[in-house]
């Protein structure tokens, strides 16, 4: 492990415990035993002990303490993204840095394929939320226009009330939001701050450590409302988080950034940045219609007097002291006061306190402490907070004395934070609260989606509907029903399309993970909730957990029997099979928390995959039964298969359709050609099917009637079929997104991709797509692959922005005519030779056979 990766680690063990209880008995708490713990198997082993026999009276319902989850959640995660050794590693820098390699040169086998991808939704939800959003921003003067983004999603845009969005990011290198800046002084000019800032563990959260979802890559702008984004001069060459952003009230040219690292300052628009305060801060803002900024630390307040480039001490008449998060708020109703929200709970119902700064930020006074506004209690008597997560506040811009914070939930205050009032309505989690300054319409970003209130928060209305930002751990469907997919979202539980629709409906909340249609119904299925498993038939839900109180595990693995719907495996650390639907269990031992899946083919015979525990570790194994999982077989130790470590983990097991001895399983983490292994003789040996993918992680497969696979990774879906030599990437479309799962519907030619951060998107098979000719025109600003059996002719545009990249093979020729453009920055490539042969030539190949006209 690297030494900074360790120096993280002391800020992420705090945000975990989120204000623990204290009991007079306990002989060490969390944050103590995890003392000199350096890798996944290390710190979940002892946050698995401290959560077993935990009082049920915090532990929330069925054990499902929120605080485990975010646990539970940062696992899931890490599991799949460690190094060989099983260390942490630079995620999203490994991540970037392959899908730069992907996009720039492509394999000798690759091939081109003409089908865009089309997203299929979650558009609307009949319940819960539809995406966790993080921040907001607004249009400087049309009410209507606002800007939304979010940890995994990108941007959004609303042009009329949130009424309909547009995704503006889907293909830039960090699809991560922190900030959001609308230029007042040109609306076409806006700044996005990259990375997800809310989940940082500096002071707490979870992306220092280990970079658990997306790191900052500084500053991007676009000055054409954000069609095209560029990417400003670097902040800093260190590795940071981004927390907020804000632009000079009175000169449109100067931004402030605040990051893990300092206060970055520009004043020519992003051309360059300096650092004008070092230290972990969390937010800043500016006086209204000044360049007075106000900006904080977990242990200080400063201020300036000159746009940020010098900065002074701020005093408290009570001071705090490593807070776990502080948060900022002004407003023009009185433009000297600042309201600071200091996050961390003492005690039953005590928080660290609500300050109140009327001289404009120079010295600032407590107004409240209680009850606790920061915690899960709709009367504020818990001792719950996990403040570095989501901890926000607002001030309405008529009234100074109308303050609403958000935490785990929403509160307000009407006498300026001195008494409480819990405000209910909307999703928990709460990220950003803001007041449109146009119209006086308080937003909400939650982790469900956004909300707004025209009563101050009184009373909430949702705006989901088109907010495409589902995060799905899995993907199901059925045969009986080419429309019906079914799957787990993470915070806003399991959700199914029923019909040629892109509305999902809500079927439970918390966090959905694997699920099982039965074989011979649409409307029955299995389904796993967190700790749970449930039967759903018909509509009537009937929880069928395998194990009770603390044995419970999180995020089960479930398939069912090909044709028997009683008959039903959930995989945890041990495999459970019942023959009643759920009724009774008998553990078959072995371990399916990894993978497990049936054969369509054979009804006997089963495969698995797993550990005593979900993150990699040396007993790990892949199994397989031919008596309906009474016995299993281990295969993983057979010739071909790479040796299971601490870092390798199977992410999943994949059968063929029509044999149930041809099987391919994944491979997760950064373990440089071990990806993806092909048996035909079910798991007896081994192939190796690495080819030349990229080191990313492969979290899932599917295998067609003919033997071609298709597998989801962090950068996307890629393609081979068993005539193939090597892999192609198959973008087109597809938002740079991790793919989490894959559902395959032959009878149709259509394959479907399940999403963590852009929802489910659908698409043609590649099987025979290659026209004869293919003319290509218009602007093209992402990634495409086309093909044609004997001419294309391009009058097409290349944009010079991030990521334009377009890649042609024609069997004839490639025909540039007058019109065609490649700016600066895109990338362009042609090659000749026949459709799904060969590749992107290297080096200069065939340059000759390219006509310019």
């Amino acid at each position: 492990m690297k030494t900074t990766n360790l120096t993280y680690w002391i800020g992420l063990v705090g945000c975990l415990l989120i204000a623990l209880p204290q009991y007079a008995q306990q002989p060490l708490n969390l944050q103590e035993q995890l003392r000199g713990k350096e890798t996944l198997a290390e710190i979940m082993t002892v946050v698995d002990d401290y959560y077993q026999g935990r009082p049920e009276d915090w532990r929330g319902v069925d054990g499902n303490d929120p605080r485990y989850i975010h646990w539970k959640r940062w696992e899931w995660y890490m599991a799949d993204r460690l190094g060989p050794g099983g260390e942490f590693v630079d995620i999203n820098q490994r991540i970037l840095r392959a899908a730069r390699e992907v996009e720039t040169q492509m394999p000798a086998d690759m091939r081109t394929i003409n089908t865009d991808w089309d997203f299929v939704g979650p558009s609307s939800t009949t319940g819960s939320g539809i995406g966790r959003a993080d921040r907001i921003a607004f249009h400087p003067s049309d009410p209507e226009i606002y800007y939304v983004g979010t940890p995994a999603g990108g941007l959004w845009k609303t042009t009329d009330g949130g009424n309909t969005w547009t995704p503006l990011t889907d293909f830039i290198a960090s699809l991560g939001i922190s900030g959001i800046v609308v230029s007042w002084a040109n609306p076409n000019i806006i700044y996005i701050l990259t990375g997800d800032g809310d989940s940082r563990s500096l002071q707490n959260g979870l992306v220092d450590a280990f970079e658990y979802e997306r790191r900052s890559v500084g500053v991007l702008k676009s000055t054409d409302g954000g069609d095209t984004w560029k990417q400003t001069a670097t902040l800093d060459t260190s590795f940071y988080i981004a927390l907020g952003m804000r632009q000079d009230p009175t000169d449109a040219n100067v931004l402030l950034v605040v990051t893990s690292t300092g206060i970055y300052r520009t004043g020519n628009g992003g051309n360059s940045w300096t650092q004008e305060r070092t230290g972990s801060f969390w937010d800043v803002e500016f006086k209204p219609g000044t360049n007075r900024a106000y900006a904080c630390t977990n242990t200080e307040v400063v201020y300036s007097n000159n746009g940020g480039l010098d900065w002074f001490q701020a005093t408290m008449d009570v001071p705090f002291n490593g807070a776990r998060r502080v948060e900022l708020a002004v407003t023009p109703a009185n433009t000297s006061s600042v309201y600071m929200l200091v996050g961390d709970v003492d005690g039953p119902g005590v928080f660290d306190g609500l300050y109140l700064s009327t001289d404009s930020g120079v010295s600032y006074n407590i107004q409240s402490n209680t009850p606790n506004i920061l915690g899960r209690s709709g009367t504020g008597a818990d001792d719950v907070d996990q403040a570095p997560y989501d901890h926000t506040m607002a001030v309405s811009p008529v009234n100074d004395s109308i303050v609403l914070t958000g935490a785990v939930n929403t509160w307000r205050s009407l006498d300026a934070g001195q008494t409480w009032a819990e405000s209910t309505g909307m999703h928990d989690d709460i990220h950003q609260l803001a007041y449109n300054p146009l119209d006086g319409t308080l937003y909400n970003c939650t982790d469900g989606g956004v909300y707004w209130s025209n009563d101050d928060g009184n009373s909430w209305n949702s705006m989901f509907d088109g907010f495409e930002t589902s995060q799905f751990y899995h993907l199901v469907g059925t045969p009986l029903d080419n429309n019906f997919l079914l799957g787990g979202l993470q915070d806003n539980g399991v959700k199914e399309r029923q019909a040629n629709s892109s509305e999902f409906v809500h079927i439970k909340s918390n966090d959905g993970f694997d699920a099982a249609y039965f074989p011979n119904s649409k409307d029955s299925f299995y389904f796993a909730l967190n700790r749970d498993i449930w039967r759903d038939e018909n509509g009537t839900h009937i929880q069928i957990t395998p194990l009770s109180g603390d044995d419970k595990e999180f995020f089960g693995n479930i398939t069912t029997h090909r044709t028997n719907a009683d008959t039903i495996l959930v995989g945890n650390s041990d495999i459970f099979r019942s023959l009643d639907g759920g009724q009774n269990w008998t553990n078959e031992g072995f371990s399916g928390s990894w993978a497990l899946t049936n054969c369509p083919s054979n009804g006997n015979r089963f495969y698995s995959a797993g550990a005593s525990s979900y993150f990699p570790s040396s007993s790990g194994g892949l199994w397989r039964s031919d008596d309906m999982g009474d016995n299993w077989t281990p295969i993983h130790t057979n010739p071909g298969f790479p040796p299971i470590t601490s870092g390798t983990k199977i992410t999943d097991v994949t059968v063929s359709p029509v044999n149930s001895f041809i099987v391919v399983a994944t491979i997760g983490g950064f373990i440089d050609g071990v990806k993806v292994y092909r048996s035909t003789d079910g798991g007896s040996n081994w192939t190796p099917w690495n080819g030349s993918l990229p080191n990313v992680p492969v979290n899932c497969a599917a295998v067609t009637t003919s033997g071609a696979v298709y597998i989801g990774t962090d950068i996307g879906v890629f393609y081979r079929s068993p005539s193939m030599t090597d892999w192609m990437p198959w973008k087109n479309g597809l938002p740079n997104t991790p793919v989490t799962g894959i559902v395959l519907q032959e009878d149709i030619d259509r394959i479907y991709c399940s999403t963590f951060g852009r929802g489910v998107w659908k698409n043609n098979l590649i099987d025979g797509n290659c026209p004869t000719n293919l003319a290509i025109s218009g602007s093209w600003s992402e990634y495409y692959y086309y093909q044609a059996s004997d001419l294309i002719t391009m009058t097409a545009t290349i944009e010079g922005t991030l990521n334009s990249h377009m890649h042609v093979r024609s069997g004839g020729a490639v025909v540039l005519q007058p019109g065609f453009k490649a700016l600066r920055h895109g990338q362009f490539s042609a090659a000749i030779g026949p459709c799904g042969s060969g590749g992107i030539p290297v080096n200069g190949d065939q340059e000759d056979e390219i006509e310019i006209k």
